[in-house]
């Protein structure tokens, strides 16, 4: 598995091209460049020379997420998203 980035203002410090890098892990800044309406980051996920789906990606190499949601965990996650939206518009 490969990934790309495009796009960018800058990597990390100790970040550069070819690098192993980790999920979750900060690898560049969002940058604006060409005609963009705004700061933006370009990703890929390559698998065996394929451009592939990053949300299926794990998935096709049998890693990823190994648990079912559980009934209701949609739910939660919903109120949760809409009290954080309402406390981030209040915040304006």
């Amino acid at each position: 598995m490969v990934t790309a980035y495009a796009h960018l203002d800058a990597f990390d410090p100790g970040v550069a091209p070819g690098a192993a890098v980790r999920q979750g892990e900060i690898v560049a800044r969002s940058g604006q460049t060409g005609v963009g309406t705004g700061p933006h980051l370009h990703y890929e996920v390559i698998v065996d020379d394929a451009h592939t789906d990053p949300l299926t990606a794990l998935a096709s190499l049998g890693e990823g997420p190994s648990q079912q949601l559980e009934p209701g965990d949609l739910e939660r996650f919903r109120a949760a998203r809409d009290r954080i939206d309402g406390l981030r518009s209040s915040a304006l």
